[in-house]
């Protein structure tokens, strides 16, 4: 970065020739460089067609040095006071070279406990002072850029963390809210799901006893009396398989027909001989009442299947009721 120096003198000072303490001073900051320090001087920098007075103060305003050489023309000069009051008033760093023997009481009280170069009491060693005080401020300027630069670039990577955060946050809030939202749907769905789980359970184990209860009336039908006699056991035993339901439409009452005991031929009488005669007659076996027995059984089978298949026939729907506005 290029810096600037204001060099503040009384121009009578300068009009002494190049040997002068002023050109002298000139000379030594113009050995930096305008890429390092450019030199103010009203000689060379103010156009005569800008105001004076503008001009000074505007070059002092971009000015980072304010180089006074305080000789006894320049303590007495007003625009030198002025100058150096306006870079005291702006807090910038002076360099005053003393070239008198005692500063003006004015001259003191703008200074204060400012530091001078003191030319009159060591001329030889005054460049070099003057030198080695230009490249410590030059330094700490050097410095003070580089700090700033830093904090700037540490301001811009703040507010770029600072956005993305405020971002990230008012994201977050919303990302909250939905997992809220769906955490409430995710009960609503498991306590759908645990009743449909019990319902499955409930459906299952009903269709596994009336399987178990079709596969017996079955085997009733296909194995004759005595499946027919588990099964009217069954119903005695359980008896709650054949309840009504608590709601049926008229039907007609199922029909059994009666069995009829089919009567036993009597055997047609022959002959017999005299021997066998004399032996008692063997009573016949009571196959009436077998076959009576067989025809009960048959007809217990044969209710127990009907109140069966009409426990599982499905109760029909009632109908809607008409609204009061519709046609009857």
């Amino acid at each position: 970065m290029s810096y600037q120096a204001f060099i503040s003198y009384a121009r009578a000072d300068y009009q002494k020739g190049k040997e002068g303490l002023v050109s002298q001073v000139k000379k030594q900051l113009e050995e930096y460089g305008e890429e390092r320090l450019k030199v103010w001087f009203d000689e060379s920098s103010i156009e005569s067609s800008k105001d004076f007075v503008e001009s000074i103060a505007k070059a002092i305003d971009e000015s980072h040095i304010f180089v006074v050489v305080l000789t006894e023309s320049a303590c007495n000069s007003d625009w030198v006071f002025r100058e150096l009051c306006y870079a005291v008033d702006k807090r910038m760093p002076i360099v005053p070279i003393k070239a008198i023997e005692e500063f003006p009481q004015k001259i003191k009280l703008i200074l204060g406990a400012t530091e001078h170069i003191d030319h009159f009491a060591t001329p030889s060693v005054t460049l070099q002072r003057f030198k080695s005080t230009v490249d410590n401020l030059l330094g700490q300027l050097e410095q003070e850029d580089s700090r700033n630069a830093e904090i700037l670039r540490l301001q811009k990577e703040r507010d770029a963390l600072e956005s993305i955060i405020k971002n990230y946050e008012e994201y977050l809030v919303k990302l909250k809210a939905e997992v809220d939202e769906k955490t409430l749907s995710l009960k609503a769905l498991e306590w759908e799901l645990t009743m449909r789980v019990k319902t499955v359970e409930l459906i299952t184990n009903e269709v596994t006893s009336k399987s178990e209860r079709l596969h017996k009336v079955i085997s009733a039908l296909e194995g004759g009396s005595k499946g027919q006699d588990e099964v009217a056991k069954d119903e005695v035993i359980a008896p709650a398989e054949a309840v009504t339901p608590a709601r049926e439409d008229k039907q007609e009452p199922a029909t059994t027909e009666e069995v009829t005991p089919v009567p036993a031929l009597e055997p047609a009488p022959t002959s017999t001989p005299a021997s066998e005669e004399s032996k008692p007659a063997e009573s016949p076996a009571p196959a009436p009442a077998a076959e009576e027995s067989k025809g009960e059984s048959s007809q217990k089978a044969m209710s127990a299947l009907m109140a069966h298949m009409k426990f599982l026939k499905p109760t029909p729907k009632e109908e809607a009721p008409k609204s009061e506005g519709g046609a009857e």
